[in-house]
């Protein structure tokens, strides 16, 4: 089956809204379903593209459409990952090849032993480390055949968030431009706010009230059961909780998000503990960039992770961030969170 052919059959079962762009972008997927599901090994090595750049704006259904596509792509060689998980990784092995000559083509290699079709959602860059070693990685992935996919809310040239030496991240611009198909999904419609309950697993003000919600939701999602001890240890740092268990660990806001968090320490605490929950949220103002960055990280890792989030604010999910914050991941954050109060599992 082809990606239109899906997206179609989804519309006929009233499980998908009538799209024209989604339309649009499926039919373009279809070509490269045919070429990526091709038994022919001289096709592959005469690609033409060796990726998938998708674009648009927050909650256009970028994700979901090319969920499809990977989902209909019959190579038992494909991975997903979040775009901070696969760079973190990557930077980290490569890193632990210093000295060794060309240690990306290195890293490379050793994935295309296990992955040919590589999907990577989010893609957002914010450290210059990243940006300057980007393009080597883009070129090796081309070089070892491996198809990567990707979504952003912005096209390459805007996919840069740092603040300094943005000309750096220049070269993997041109590799992207050069080696992907760059893909606009002009959708006016944000799928993530229809229908949706925002305040299931959101509380606010901060009350008494809200304090004990959030004390039995503890117990709810931990059986009851506290292991009493709130310390643990993440990277070789200490986190103070509020309870933990194995299932279920509760967070102060400024704990969590405040440095020396980061997205990698996220990733642990996701792939360790099923449900989360974080009190004493409050707005974050537009000179905290800091923790507005970890912040929306954590909301990523934890939307791509299916992570059960619960909330204690003092404000709204839209007022989570001051007005005059300009950081480009606070729409796709608000939309995300905003999702995610209808997740029970």
């Amino acid at each position: 089956m082809l990606p239109s052919e899906l997206f179609q059959k989804n519309i006929n079962n009233n499980a998908w809204e009538k799209n024209p762009a989604q339309h649009k972008l499926m039919q373009q997927l279809d070509a490269y379903t045919k070429y990526l599901n091709a038994n022919s090994i001289l096709k592959k090595y005469r690609r033409k593209k060796h990726g998938i750049y998708v674009w648009g704006s927050v909650g256009s259904g970028k994700t979901t459409m090319l969920n499809m596509f990977y989902d209909l792509c019959t190579s038992k060689k494909k991975q997903r990952l979040h775009f901070h998980e696969f760079i973190t990784k990557t930077v980290k092995d490569i890193h632990q090849l210093q000295g060794q000559k060309d240690p990306v083509t290195k890293v490379i290699k050793q994935l295309a032993a296990t992955t040919d079709i590589l999907f990577v959602d989010e893609f957002l860059v914010n450290d210059i480390g990243h940006a300057t070693i980007l393009k080597k990685i883009i070129s090796a992935c081309v070089k070892y055949k491996i198809f990567i996919i990707t979504t952003a809310n912005s096209p390459p040239k805007d996919s840069y968030k740092g603040v300094i030496n943005k000309h750096l991240f220049n070269p993997a611009v041109e590799a992207i431009e050069k080696e992907f198909a760059v893909i606009e999904l002009d959708s006016d419609i944000d799928y993530r706010n229809l229908n949706h309950d925002h305040n299931h697993n959101y509380f606010h003000p901060n009350t008494k009230t809200t304090a004990k919600l959030m004390a039995d939701m503890f117990t709810f999602l931990s059986d009851g059961n506290n292991a009493g001890n709130k310390i643990i240890n993440i990277n070789n740092r200490d986190i103070t909780t509020l309870a933990n268990n194995p299932k279920c660990i509760w967070f102060n806001y400024m704990n969590i998000i405040k440095s020396p968090r980061t997205h990698a320490d996220f990733i642990i605490i996701c792939e360790r503990y099923n449900a989360i929950l974080i009190s004493q949220v409050r707005p974050l103002k537009a000179n905290e960039k800091d923790l507005i960055i970890n912040f929306c990280h954590f909301i990523d890792i934890c939307y791509h992770k299916k992570i059960r989030l619960v909330m204690e604010s003092s404000c709204s999910i839209d007022n989570l961030f001051a007005k005059d914050a300009t950081i480009s991941a606070i729409p796709r954050t608000i939309s995300r969170i905003k999702e995610m109060q209808i997740i029970t599992a």
